[in-house]
């Protein structure tokens, strides 16, 4: 699969999603520059990085090309978490998934699976990268 698709600059709004400096960006603002004397109308994209919250930008011709990440959502059954803070998941398949770090600041993830919910853990990954980004309790 993929890692990622072509989309022109000019269709991307806010919620899109876009690859700023190889970050995997969700758009929180844009604007566009009225053509110039070159002719050339101008797009300024502010992305926030869905796994770091950090704050990417750039500069692109409307006319130009950007990459899309591809993003997937998963849900898995959380089985353990071990000593080093990585999650031990069940995927719906039954097999087992144990390649996610919980994050220092997720400290409600390891909340409910102390109180002995049972958990199920959302994940998001894009460009080869996978982070638990929220949890449920499964009723």
């Amino acid at each position: 699969m993929s890692l990622s698709y072509s989309c022109p600059a000019h269709t991307l709004k806010i919620g899109s999603h876009v690859i700023i400096n190889q970050h995997p960006c969700k758009i929180i603002n844009y604007s566009t520059s009225k053509p110039g004397k070159h002719g050339k109308t101008k797009i300024y994209f502010l992305g926030e990085d869905i796994f770091t919250g950090k704050q990417h930008e750039i500069v692109i011709l409307a006319t130009n090309i950007l990459e899309v990440p591809v993003i997937i959502y998963q849900e898995y059954k959380l089985m353990n978490i071990d000593e080093n803070g990585v999650l031990i998941l069940k995927t719906d398949d039954g097999d087992i998934k144990n390649d996610i770090q919980i994050q220092e600041n997720d400290i409600r993830i390891k909340h409910l699976f102390e109180k002995d919910c049972d958990v199920k853990v959302v994940t998001v990954s894009a460009m080869n990268k996978e982070q638990a980004i929220d949890c449920k309790i499964v009723n």
